[in-house]
């Protein structure tokens, strides 16, 4: 679950935001009070592709969180590299007619592709960017997002600077993947098994089961 306290506002309201795999995985976190719900966009997500959303879903999504008078976000936050943006254009046009409410990105490249190609979105800086101090939050708005998410090391009295300092929401973590890792950036399964926590497919090796040996004995 993800906690956004509208800063910038008097009287802010906060905003319960939770993840959801399916479309009726969605409905029952509206239906428990979820005020917005994120998902991920398939191929471009840290979550992976079998619990994250192709165009038709996030069309059918997106209408049953405004039929609802909620709010829907799509997650382009996975590592992206040169062949990916070409592919992530062609998802900005593929999704072109679909209303998200915000679509949330980690990559300064995937940040200034979708604003080129979409203005009429809100952009969301992802945790996963690192965003922890004032300087980068301000970076941030600056460059014409919508909302920082911080990274989850920020602490409460961190978090209150940086929400002092900006006149955009500031978003952060309340509770997520207890995965031992800076920012949700993580290279231990990649290394062991050759799929990557940062491009959607982490094995969770951090939670096998292990026994220490010593080398020579």
């Amino acid at each position: 679950a993800r906690w956004t306290n509208w800063m910038a506002e008097p009287q802010a309201q906060a905003e319960l935001l939770l993840p959801a795999g399916s479309v009726s995985k969605a409905a029952i976190a509206f239906a428990y009070g979820a005020d917005a719900v994120y998902v991920g966009a398939a191929g471009f997500s840290m979550r992976p592709d079998a619990v994250s959303f192709g165009p038709a879903e996030l069309e059918a999504v997106v209408m049953l969180a405004h039929s609802l008078t909620k709010r829907l976000y799509v997650c382009v936050n996975s590592m992206l590299f040169d062949d990916d943006i070409t592919q992530l254009r062609q998802w900005v046009d593929a999704t072109r007619g679909i209303a998200f409410d915000a679509i949330i990105v980690s990559d300064a490249g995937a940040f200034s592709t979708i604003r080129s190609m979409r203005d009429d979105v809100e952009l969301h800086v992802s945790t996963q960017a690192g965003c922890a101090n004032v300087e980068s939050a301000l970076f941030w708005q600056t460059a014409g997002a919508d909302r920082v998410i911080l990274a989850r090391e920020a602490s409460l009295a961190q978090t209150a600077s940086i929400c002092d300092a900006l006149t955009i929401p500031v978003e952060a973590f309340v509770h997520g993947a207890m995965c031992t890792a800076i920012s949700g950036r993580c290279l231990l399964s990649a290394h062991m098994t050759g799929r990557s926590g940062n491009r959607g497919d982490c094995k969770h090796s951090c939670r096998w089961d292990y026994q220490l040996v010593e080398a020579k004995r």
